[in-house]
């Protein structure tokens, strides 16, 4: 096979997933683990010290925990090429626990993708699928402290090699040479029912690049990366500007002060890429819609002005703070960071303020 594909060697037990860049063993005598990595842009080899690649634990926080033991089942599936897949089918008899783990990756980029999903195939519900190890090393190698010391943060071994759980909620614990990928759960599981877990990353970089190397892998991935939108921006803010100081914008002014940028645009020659509409929104409505006293028109003759200066529309809402947005709809009550049936509770949130969890529905979807 060419060197600039990807493979899968399986030797007995051992299964190696190999790419231009890396190449990542894995043995599956007892379980699923980790033997080595091979950073191939430097040559170094690391022993991984046959660490499990995925462990979970069932129970209550502070009460006696049953750590599945998780064998693996059959051949795994392969895809190779420019781009490659192996899955690997694990499952306990004794707990009903079972997960299904995914290898991706692509000649093209120095990184290997891990993919978790447990599944509680037993007869009863899980209370609760506590914690999650998606990972567990010893390593020769000189592992650093995740950058932040927190979550969210990747653990770099050598300068050369990175690996990281690509969620702001992921853990790469380091304790001397043992490194640790958690996640908590703390869910309940339903019988017949699955979870998808954090992806891990495992990426390598020339010597002394290791964090170069995992910078240019999340800007790679961030939306604004993948949406064509990694540039800065000349927005026009009129938050404020009304003459009675009122924040409640309405379509004769947001048309007015059009009208100036407009005449500014000509007198200086400077675009602007986006007009904020700021405080727009109906609070009695859906939440899509514009206030119809304020916008009778809702956008459209707004649209059409911008259209013409070749400016886009933006439209604002409030990232945190209830009452500057659409706090007081009842639709939206799920993701407040309060108990709509405990009123007391907002003494509870820092200033009294409701505020959103822009991760949970509805706003999340929005």
């Amino acid at each position: 096979m060419s060197s600039t594909t990807c493979s899968v060697t399986v030797s007995g037990s051992r299964i190696t997933l190999s790419s231009p860049a890396f190449a990542f063993a894995l043995d599956t005598a007892d379980g699923l683990r980790a033997v080595s990595w091979e950073n191939r842009l430097t040559g170094r080899e690391i022993p991984l010290g046959d660490g499990l690649e995925v462990g979970l634990d069932l129970g209550l926080p502070d009460g006696p925990l049953t750590t599945p033991s998780l064998g693996v089942t059959g051949v795994p599936a392969l895809a190779v090429g420019p781009r490659a897949e192996v899955v690997f089918e694990l499952k306990s008899a004794a707990t009903g626990a079972a997960a299904t783990v995914t290898y991706r990756w692509r000649d093209s980029e120095p990184v290997l993708h891990k993919f978790v999903a447990i599944r509680n195939t037993g007869g009863k519900a899980w209370d609760r699928l506590l914690n999650v190890r998606l990972g567990e090393y010893e390593t020769t190698g000189r592992v650093g402290a995740p950058v932040g010391k927190d979550r969210g943060f990747p653990a770099m071994i050598d300068d050369e090699f990175f690996v990281s759980l690509a969620h702001p909620a992921g853990l790469a614990d380091v304790v001397g040479d043992q490194l640790t990928l958690r996640q908590y759960p703390g869910a309940r599981l339903a019988a017949g029912d699955s979870f998808h877990c954090m992806e891990t990353v495992y990426g390598v970089a020339p010597t002394g690049e290791a964090r170069r190397a995992f910078l240019a892998h999340v800007t790679s991935r961030m939306r604004r990366t993948v949406r064509g939108h990694d540039r800065p921006y000349a927005i026009f803010e009129p938050f404020g500007a009304r003459p009675n100081g009122s924040f409640d914008e309405t379509e004769e002014f947001v048309l007015d002060s059009i009208g100036k940028l407009a005449a500014g645009q000509r007198q200086t020659g400077l675009r602007f890429d986006l007009y904020s509409v700021d405080f727009w929104v109906d609070h009695k409505g859906t939440l899509k819609e514009c206030d119809p006293e304020r916008f009778p028109n809702g956008l459209e003759r707004i649209k059409e002005e911008l259209g013409k200066l070749g400016v886009a529309p933006g439209l604002w809402i409030d990232s945190s703070w209830g009452a500057w947005s659409i706090g007081g709809n009842p639709a939206v009550q799920a993701c407040l960071n309060l108990d709509p049936d405990r009123p007391d509770s907002v003494k509870q949130v820092p200033w009294g303020r409701k505020s959103f969890c822009r991760a949970t529905e509805p706003v999340r979807s929005m």
